[in-house]
């Protein structure tokens, strides 16, 4: 009888914890910042392209769109789209949607129609925690983009 997968809590908790403050790291105007892009650098040439859009704001949660695109590798293969969601109150970071277009399950079946890992989620928040300390290690600043000050007191 095949094992069934269970998720260590605890390790996906303490990613998403992480996740939270790299992000407050890379973008400390996050209350005015609309776009942000960064180059990741290995040695003298850029390794890929990383833009961070704020979709939508709210008072306890902010919800980003990271376009993270490889350089020097077919289209086909070279860039992933996520939708990433900061949790303020909790000060967590997860994965919520990638870009196949429907939010993200914690536990698949498998096998399944859309071809998930039984823990793509987990797997997802191991890439961007990745993504995001590649950023701070050897990230170059291109691109930053604040909303116009408000007229509302």
């Amino acid at each position: 009888m095949k094992k069934r997968y269970l998720p260590d809590l605890a390790k996906e908790a303490s990613v998403c914890e992480a996740n939270y403050w790299r992000l407050q790291r890379l973008l400390p105007d996050q209350d005015r910042l609309d776009y942000r892009t960064l180059e990741v650098h290995h040695g003298d040439h850029s390794a890929a392209k990383i833009n961070f859009e704020v979709l939508d704001r709210f008072k306890y949660t902010l919800t980003l769109l990271i376009d993270y695109r490889v350089q020097n590798l077919p289209k086909s293969v070279n860039s992933l789209r996520l939708i990433v969601r900061m949790y303020h109150d909790v000060n967590m970071a997860e994965v919520v949607d990638c870009e196949k277009g429907s939010q993200l399950d914690g536990i698949y079946n498998y096998p399944n129609k859309t071809m998930y890992h039984i823990d793509e989620k987990s797997q997802l928040n191991l890439f961007l925690a990745e993504c995001l300390s590649q950023c701070l290690s050897h990230g170059i600043e291109n691109e930053l983009v604040f909303k116009a000050p408000s007229d509302k007191p």
